[in-house]
């Protein structure tokens, strides 16, 4: 916990530089990083014993601390560990299957608690997933705003398939997971939490999508 709250505290600053430097653009490296501290937080990303805050803060801190850097090499770098953490794997995919499915059937009396118990859990943990990857695609959008790396980066790394490949799925478990929590207190009085942050959900995929549309029409459908 300890080093998912220094994470944290990290990618909570280079946020505020960014926000003072009028934007992902601008940001400067005043934290000094370096290739090294790049290399760490990559690492702890994908530990196994890894939460997903502590996996979410690595993106948003690898990707600010690279584009700080103003090299292709190093956006590179970010893009690279970014499309990884987007990834939706099987096991998401079966999490996601089981989180949305309707809550179970009654069980016998001394189990059915236990059992709707579990089913929430895996929406709240289902829910993290999805937050680590919609924080990866923003990055993965701050990464590449303006055309500098597109030639270098966007384009050789088939940033723009894994993209879209992310936001289907991604829009999909967004407009279900909110679905279920009418049916769960319509159909079975059960009531389920909202996704903390679904403002910022809706946010993410509907400048996803206009990003996609602009790089294609920037870029050209054939080179992507």
């Amino acid at each position: 916990l300890q080093l998912e709250s220094l994470v944290q505290m990290l990618w909570t600053l280079q946020r505020k530089q960014a926000a003072h430097a009028g934007g992902s653009l601008q940001v400067t490296n005043h934290l000094a990083a370096t290739g090294t501290d790049v290399d760490i937080l990559t690492r702890l990303a994908w530990d196994a014993h890894a939460t997903p805050l502590q996996k979410q803060a690595c993106v948003g801190a690898v990707c600010a601390i690279c584009a700080s850097f103003k090299s292709s090499e190093a956006t590179h770098v970010a893009a690279r560990f970014a499309l990884g953490m987007l990834q939706v794997d099987g096991a998401l995919q079966t999490a996601t299957a089981a989180a949305l499915s309707s809550p179970p059937p009654l069980a016998a009396k001394g189990e059915a608690t236990d059992v709707r118990r579990r089913w929430m859990a895996n929406i709240t943990a289902t829910d993290a997933e999805w937050r680590v990857r919609c924080e990866a695609s923003n990055h993965i959008m701050d990464l590449f705003l303006d055309e500098t790396h597109d030639d270098a980066v966007y384009i050789p790394l088939h940033v723009h398939v894994a993209l879209k490949s992310f936001l289907g799925p991604f829009q999909s478990y967004l407009k279900r997971r909110q679905q279920l929590v009418r049916e769960a207190q319509r159909n079975h009085r059960i009531t389920l939490p909202e996704i903390d942050d679904a403002a910022h959900w809706r946010e993410v995929a509907e400048n996803l999508s206009a990003f996609l549309e602009y790089k294609t029409q920037h870029i050209g459908r054939d080179r992507l």
